[in-house]
């Protein structure tokens, strides 16, 4: 093997140019000292250009960079977090599974291969190719790092938009962050990972972090005191679209990740729709609109539990306010149980305004309180929205003033009231008899 020879031809021109004219060549004489000390070296020879075989430059839609190759046998095949099967999945794998399937509700393939991945543009490179047997990160420091960060650079030098680079590890992330480069880090279970965005703007982290993913910004939280230009351009930014912006001790960012630089910001685990994506979704199916909103909700679970419960009940929507209240978290998406799928979620800043626009629409509002007439006896056909408010709290005086009519499930036990997610599973399937 040579590194000068055996790199891609859709690469070489790219990658040679861009790096030391001697370090294929150091990178040669270091793995042939290793082979000729009597040192296992995974992956074989013809894989460790995989990743890049793969997936060629003008392909790539993503990019998740691993520390270095398994190092026990049966397992590097070329690709970062990837094994062959029948190979038991390594714990990392697992964890990367488990994080989809939490954040999307999509279960993951029992296969380790992550060809699949490679194949649709995902660049699956490790920071070093190759490692000697049992010895994790063994062959770091000896040129690998300046090699897979050219293809890095250049990847992100050549994309549309600007690029989003998972970096699995703090040892990568610490050899590929730079100072001009906006980083957000995440620590799920026991991995920590980086997200580390390319562009010439601080700012345009925000922009990728919000629209240009399709998810929204729930919160964005700013260490006090004095804050640079491009960080008070980003709070600006911030606030302009109405994302919540909060000042906190920096210690109390220190809790959550050291690689803050002074603010952190919280994205919703997925993206919203509108208030008119659910009227013309229900025009689209030729029925009477069905909505759910939620007045001070602030338990996921309770959230994740309603939208599912709208979903099963045919509801064309669940509405939630922006601020005092919780929105599509990861936690929230996981109790929908795949519902976020299929049933829009919108969010608003104003539930009395949503009502009486709703109401322009001819949409009926009926606001969930004790003090209600009993649902049993009313008629819930038509166009109608359901407002849900906070346990112990209920709805809140303003909006529950906007409603049309106020309904009350009937309670005959010890007990005052149900959980918010019960009742409004029960008045959900009132109107779904009444239908």
């Amino acid at each position: 093997m040579t590194v000068r020879r055996d790199i891609p031809a859709a690469w070489r021109n790219l990658l040679l140019p861009n790096m030391p004219d001697s370090l294929p060549e150091k990178i040669d004489a270091f793995l042939a000292a290793e082979s000729d000390a009597g040192y296992k070296i995974f992956p074989g020879e013809e894989r460790r250009f995989a990743a890049l075989q793969m997936t060629p430059p003008e392909e790539i839609r993503a990019v998740i960079l691993g520390q270095d190759p398994y190092h026990e046998p049966g397992q590097a095949h070329g690709l970062a977090f990837s094994v062959q099967d029948p190979t038991p999945l390594p714990p990392s794998l697992v964890n990367i599974y488990k994080e989809i399937e939490d954040d999307l509700g999509i279960k993951c393939y029992k296969s380790g291969d992550l060809s699949r991945w490679a194949k649709q543009g995902v660049l699956l490179l490790n920071t070093v190719l190759t490692v000697e047997a049992g010895k994790a990160f063994s062959h770091a420091g000896h040129g690998w790092e300046t090699f897979t960060r050219a293809a890095l650079e250049y990847a992100a030098a050549q994309a549309d938009t600007p690029l989003a680079a998972v970096l699995w590890g703090k040892p990568v992330a610490t050899v590929y962050i730079r100072p001009q480069r906006y980083t957000l880090e995440f620590v799920e279970r026991e991995d920590t990972f980086t997200l580390c965005f390319f562009g010439e703007e601080y700012r345009k982290a925000l922009a990728l972090c919000g629209s240009k993913s399709g998810r929204d910004i729930e919160q964005l939280l700013v260490a006090r005191g004095e804050l640079s230009g491009s960080a008070r351009e980003i709070v600006q930014m911030a606030r302009e679209r109405r994302v919540p912006v909060k000042e906190v001790d920096r210690a109390r960012l220190d809790a959550i990740t050291r690689n803050h630089q002074g603010m952190l910001a919280f994205a919703s685990a997925y993206r919203y729709s509108t208030v008119e994506d659910m009227l013309d979704l229900a025009r689209e199916r030729g029925e009477a609109p069905f909505l759910i909103l939620l007045d001070g909700i602030t338990d996921p679970h309770n959230l994740g539990a309603i939208i599912r419960t709208a979903e099963c009940a045919g509801a064309h929507g669940v509405i939630v306010q922006e601020r005092r209240a919780v929105g599509l978290t990861p936690a929230a998406v996981k109790a929908s149980a795949g519902a976020v799928e299929y049933l829009p979620v919108a969010r608003v800043t104003n539930l009395t305004s949503t009502i009486e626009r709703l109401k322009r629409e001819g949409v009926w509002t009926y606001a969930a309180d004790m003090a209600g007439e009993d649902y049993a006896s009313l008629d819930l056909t038509g166009p109608i929205a359901l407002v849900i408010g906070a346990e112990g709290e209920g709805v809140g005086r303003r909006v529950l003033e906007s409603c049309d009519r106020a309904v009350s499930v009937p309670i005959r036990g010890k007990l005052d009231s149900l959980n918010a997610s019960v009742a409004a599973g029960v008045l959900m399937y009132a109107v779904l008899r009444a239908r």
